[in-house]
């Protein structure tokens, strides 16, 4: 009688299913998928040892087939292990009847270093499987011959990611990293969006030390291990000196993104704005393929069956990649209805991002001088126009306790005010040159424009008389330097200069209260325009130097300095 248990259990759960159909001696137990990774027991009612007279080895398209023959044709029991790059796979109840009593073949495949099988003990039988890259996994399929061993290895080329270390600014695998690192590649990110297209809540479900999305567009509440993050597109700052709008991450759709990397802690390469740790927003880059059109189109609704919730997604890319020079488009826009609670009530979101409507457009072009310089312009440009009918009833701050928020259906209507969308736009001009008299070079110039735009007015739990909007606009330009100069083997110092210089400013806009109150919250008569933060210049320039010394295999050092004079 054969059982072949091929789902995962507990050991006492396949312990007590094990005896149960040893008792009964009947009915065969089979499970419909297999997990080669985890033991794999086959359970034989006869203890006689079994004679394996031959091995086989067959190489197939995706790996090696292991036949382990038994003198009488009788099926092997197996369990199977993973240990660095090996598979290790005991066979009990068995004798290895072979010349010298041990088999050994090296190199059967490429991805394979060798193939071993000896007596482990007096009736244990040991099959090893030493992968070049990684340990192989395997599918145990019994046969009338004995076993065959399905061997699947690591491929040799597995891409490893190269991350532009915000931290460092400089191209680095991952695991030399020696701060604490977070990679959210375009496979996570595109999982992770089929739910939510909030950047905010794919960080903070995805990355350790991440807060609680607020559910608003704003970054407040919302931080890195309690400490406010500096967030780059590309490397160009969206945290600006002007703290109030703190919308960062509602400046790019999570389509142009290729990857997110998450720096924890500070460093002196980008000084107080980095207190947190550091989010860089890697967009996508041009396909390797000449030519490349791809689209995608996603329509949603909610289970309540009601319209208020409908979504719907559009993208399209065009990659291009001839000789010397590659170009990439990429446009996105999202529709997205009203949020409901799990009551089936609708929530009314101050400043968040139901009822909006954005559109994302990334272009990129870039030019290869010779094997070690490049050249490339980025473009990104982002527009979210947010226009709802809903409001926050303001009657539940007349109720004591806590009270749950209660939409208030209004026709809004303007006097002398209009909504006005929120933008984004930000350039860049990147230049790197892989060796520079031994060090490799960096340069980057870039440009920011935001303006938050003018949402519908609200008031202020402290404030219910005070009806009011904001509007604030920024402006950046910039640039930054990165020299990258080996120090010896063992070490490398990474030096270099930034520059910022950034114009910002605040207005409110005022509404007339008893308007909005006789209409009961539909009517907003603009009054007054006031400046709540006069317009200002802020200048940064900042020089730096960031060392790093591999002690061995197992420590590395790392330090830093830098100097920053700030002007207003």
């Amino acid at each position: 009688m054969n059982i072949n248990w091929s789902r995962p259990r507990s050991p006492l759960l396949t312990s007590l299913l094990a005896v149960a159909l040893l008792a009964a001696g009947t009915q065969p137990a089979q499970a419909a998928e297999q997990n080669p990774a985890e033991p794999i027991p086959i359970a034989q009612t006869d203890t006689t040892p079994r004679e394996i007279t031959g091995i086989q080895l067959t190489p197939t398209p995706t790996g090696l087939d292991i036949t382990l023959e038994t003198a009488s044709g009788e099926q092997l029991p197996a369990t199977t292990s993973r240990e660095n790059n090996q598979l290790i796979t005991d066979i009990p109840n068995a004798l290895l009847n072979l010349p010298e009593n041990r088999f050994q073949a090296e190199s059967p495949t490429p991805d394979i270093a060798s193939v071993t099988a000896t007596q482990l003990d007096p009736t244990t039988v040991r099959l090893r499987v030493i992968g070049v890259e990684g340990s192989p996994t395997a599918e145990i399929i019994p046969s009338e011959s004995g076993l065959v061993l399905t061997v699947t290895p690591q491929p040799q080329d597995i891409e490893t990611i190269e991350l532009v270390v915000t931290a460092s600014r400089r191209e680095e695998d991952i695991t030399d990293q020696p701060r604490s690192v977070t990679v959210i590649d375009r496979e996570e990110i595109a999982e992770q969006t089929g739910l939510s297209r909030n950047i905010q809540d794919l960080l903070g479900t995805t990355v350790p030390g991440f807060g609680t999305s607020p559910q608003r567009n704003f970054l407040t509440g919302q931080n890195l291990r309690g400490r406010r993050p500096l967030v780059l597109i590309d490397g160009v700052p969206q945290t600006t000196n002007f703290d109030a709008p703190q919308q960062e991450f509602r400046t790019i759709d999570p389509a142009a993104i290729d990857r997110i990397e998450v720096v924890r802690g500070p460093t002196a390469i980008y000084g107080a704005d980095a207190a947190g740790g550091v989010v860089n927003l890697i967009t996508r880059n041009p396909e390797a393929e000449e030519f490349k059109l791809t689209s995608e189109a996603v329509l949603g609704n909610s289970l309540n069956g009601s319209d208020d919730t409908f979504h719907n997604f559009l993208s399209s890319t065009l990659s291009i990649n001839q000789d010397n020079i590659d170009f990439l488009l990429t446009a996105t826009r999202e529709d997205t209805g009203n949020f409901f609670d799990a009551d089936g009530d609708l929530i009314p979101f101050t400043e968040g991002q139901d009822n909006s409507e954005t559109l994302d457009i990334l272009g990129k072009l870039g030019f290869d001088l010779g094997e070690q310089q490049r050249l490339q312009f980025t473009v990104n440009y982002f527009q979210e126009d947010r226009e709802t009918s809903f409001i926050s009833d303001p009657a539940i701050f007349d109720s004591p306790g806590i009270q749950k928020a209660r939409p208030l259906d209004i026709n809004p209507e303007f006097i002398g005010y209009s909504l006005e969308p929120q933008q984004n736009t930000v350039l860049s001009l990147n230049y790197s040159h892989e060796d520079l008299l031994g060090s490799s070079v960096s340069a980057q110039a870039f440009f920011r424009r935001y303006d938050d735009g003018q949402g519908i007015p609200t008031t202020l739990p402290a404030l219910p008389t005070f009806v009011f909007s904001a509007n604030a606009e920024s402006e950046q330009w910039g640039g930054r330097l990165n020299i990258d100069t080996p120090l010896g083997n063992q070490g490398s110092v990474l030096w270099g200069m930034d520059y910022v210089n950034e114009d910002s400013s605040q207005i409110d806009n005022i509404f007339d209260f008893e308007t909005f109150s006789a209409s009961n919250g539909q009517t907003f008569r603009l009054t007054e325009t006031g400046i709540s933060t006069p317009p200002y210049n802020y200048e940064s320039f900042g020089l730096f130097a960031q060392a790093q010394w591999d002690v061995s295999e197992r420590l590395s050092l790392s330090g830093g300095i830098r100097h920053e004079r700030i002007g207003f």
